[in-house]
C-alpha cells in the first residue's frame, strides 16, 4: 500500500465520518494508519471468530430459493469485516465470514465457531458493499460466489461459496480494478440473456470527481470502463432486471448538484439522470432500493418497479458554497420516494413522490415486501445511531429504533444501557429476510460495536415490539 493510498482511507472510511469515532477510537485509528503506511506495517492475520468493523451484509439460502424458517432451509449470513483501524495486516486484514443464522442465534454475542461458523476468507482491508452471485441472483450461473471490493488493494474479490457455506479465495479470486481510480466500494450483479453475466463496481475517488464504473464480465473476466460524464463520484448501483437498466447514486462532487443516473444494458441510449438538488436542497445520495412490485415480463400486466427509495444526507449549502467543499457534518437526513413508472418516451418519470425526514447519516436502505401493501423500507442512519422503518403504504415513518429504554416495557437486546443506541454505535450494513411465518428479519451491523443485530418484526404491524438477538461478540 502506498502512502498516498493510505491517506485517502483514514479520513472518511465507507462514508462514515471520522469525527463520529469516539476520541479513543480515533487516536487508535490514527496510530494504526500511520503504522500501516510505513514499510513495517502489522502483519497480524485477521480474527476469524468475529466480525470486525462490519460493512457489507447479505443473506442467501441453501438450497437456493428456499424460504427462511421453512423446514430444511439454511439461512446463511455473509458479512464483510473492514479492518478499519488496521489492527490486522494492512493488505489482507479484511474478511468475509459466513454464518448459519439459526445456529448462531443459539449462542448470541459468543465468538463464532462451528456449527454456527460456516466459512472464513481473507480479503483486502476496507471492504465495501457485498453482492451474492448464484443461480438466484444470476439465472444460469453455476456455483455461488461473494463479490466485494477492497479499497486498500483496489481489487474485486470473487470468494467461492462451497457446500455448507464454506468460503475460499483461490486462483482468480482477486480481480485487479482500474488503477487510475481509488476507493472501489459499491458492487452490483447484473445478468440477462442479451448481455451475459456482469458485475459493476463504483469508485468513491476519481481524478476529477467524475462518475466512473468498472464493468466486469463474470464469464471471461474482461473489464471495461463506463464514464457517466458527471462531476460526482458514483456511490452505489442497483440493477432492474425488468428494464435491464442500471441505476447509479452519486456522492458530492460540486455544490447544487445531486444526480440519480441510469442507463440501459441492452438498448443504445445515453446516460439519463434527474437532479434532486432543486427538490431537496443540500441533498447527497447514498443507498438506493427499488420497490418490490415488479411483475415479470411475459405475464399479464407485466411491469417493472414503480418506485425508487433513496437515502439522502443533507449538508449545509451555505458552508459548501463558501468553501467549495462538502462540509464534514450533516445537518439532516431524508428518505426520498421517486416515481419510476415510464413516461411517454419509455424513460422513468423520475418525479419526487414523497420526502420524509429521518436522522443524520442516512446510509444503507432495503425493502421488505408486504402482500397487498406497499413496501416497508428500512434505512440505517449511522451518524445518529438509529434505524428507521418507513411505511410506503401510509407515507410515514412507522418506527425508529433509537435508544435503549426509549419504549417502556419493550424487549431489548443485551447489553443495552439506558440511553445507549439500541443497535449499537454506528449502525451501517443492512440486509433483510422474509420468513415462512410471514414475519421478517432485519440484519443490522453495528460498525463500531462489530456485532450484527437480528431484529424480527411483523411487516404488517411494524410498530409492534420486535424480537431481538445479536450475532458475534462485541469489539474489545
Amino acid at each position: 500500500m502506498t502512502a498516498a493510498g493510505c491517506g485517502g482511507y483514514g479520513s472518511a472510511p465507507l462514508g462514515i465520518r471520522a469525527t463520529r469515532l469516539r476520541s479513543a477510537g480515533l487516536l487508535a485509528a490514527s496510530t494504526f494508519l500511520a503504522v500501516a503506511c510505513s514499510d513495517s506495517g502489522p502483519v497480524t492475520p485477521p480474527a476469524t471468530d468475529r466480525f470486525f468493523y462490519p460493512t457489507g451484509l447479505a443473506i442467501r439460502h441453501e438450497p437456493p430459493g428456499c424460504t427462511g424458517g421453512s423446514p430444511g432451509c439454511q439461512t446463511q449470513l455473509l458479512v464483510v469485516s473492514s479492518n478499519f483501524d488496521l489492527r490486522f495486516d494492512s493488505a489482507t486484514g479484511g474478511t468475509v465470514i459466513a454464518v448459519d443464522v439459526d445456529q448462531a442465534l443459539a449462542t448470541p454475542l459468543a465468538p463464532l465457531q462451528a456449527p454456527a461458523l460456516l466459512g472464513v476468507a481473507r480479503i483486502g482491508s476496507f471492504g465495501g458493499e457485498l453482492a451474492i452471485l448464484d443461480s438466484i441472483t444470476c439465472s444460469g450461473f453455476a456455483g455461488a460466489e461473494v463479490l466485494v471490493a477492497s479499497r486498500s488493494q483496489n481489487a474485486l474479490y470473487r470468494v467461492s461459496i462451497g457446500a455448507g457455506g464454506a468460503l475460499s479465495c483461490g486462483d482468480g479470486c482477486q480481480v485487479p480494478l482500474e488503477g487510475t481510480f481509488g476507493d472501489p466500494y459499491g458492487v452490483t450483479v447484473a445478468c440477462g440473456p442479451s448481455f451475459g453475466q456482469l458485475a459493476f463496481v463504483t469508485y468513491l475517488r476519481t481524478p476529477n470527481s467524475e462518475g466512473q464504473l468498472s464493468q466486469i464480465d463474470l464469464a471471461s473476466g474482461n473489464r471495461t470502463q463506463k464514464d457517466l460524464g458527471s462531476v460526482s463520484p458514483a456511490h452505489s448501483t442497483v440493477f432492474d432486471a425488468f428494464s435491464s437498466r442500471l441505476y447509479v447514486t452519486e456522492q458530492f462532487g460540486k455544490v447544487a448538484f445531486s444526480p440519480l443516473r441510469w442507463f440501459s444494458l441492452v438498448a443504445t441510449e445515453p446516460v439519463s439522470s434527474v437532479d434532486l438538488y432543486p427538490l431537496v436542497r443540500g441533498a447527497e445520495l447514498r443507498g438506493m432500493a427499488l420497490s418490490s412490485d415488479s411483475v415479470p415480463a411475459g405475464t399479464p400486466g407485466a411491469h417493472g418497479p414503480t418506485r425508487a427509495y433513496l437515502a439522502l444526507r443533507i449538508y449545509d449549502v451555505d458552508t459548501a458554497t463558501s468553501t467549495g467543499l462538502r462540509p464534514i457534518n450533516d445537518v439532516g437526513g431524508a428518505l426520498a420516494v421517486v416515481d419510476l413508472t415510464p413516461d411517454p418516451s419509455g424513460q422513468p418519470a423520475a418525479r419526487l413522490l414523497n420526502l420524509v425526514t429521518i436522522d443524520r447519516g442516512a446510509s444503507e436502505i432495503r425493502v421488505i415486501p408486504r402482500p397487498g401493501l406497499r413496501d416497508l423500507v428500512a434505512v440505517t442512519c449511522t451518524d445518529d445511531d438509529t434505524l428507521t422503518l418507513y411505511d410506503d403504504d401510509t407515507g410515514t415513518v412507522a418506527k425508529v429504533f433509537d435508544i435503549c429504554g426509549g419504549v417502556e416495557g419493550e424487549p431489548e437486546p443485551p447489553p443495552c444501557d439506558a440511553g445507549k443506541p439500541l443497535t449499537g454505535d454506528q449502525p451501517f450494513g443492512l440486509a433483510t429476510e422474509a420468513l415462512a411465518s410471514g414475519r421478517a428479519r432485519l440484519y443490522v451491523g453495528s460498525f463500531d460495536r462489530s456485532w450484527v443485530n437480528v431484529i424480527e418484526i411483523d411487516p404488517l404491524n411494524p410498530a409492534a415490539a420486535p424480537v431481538w438477538a445479536r450475532i458475534g461478540p462485541e469489539r474489545p
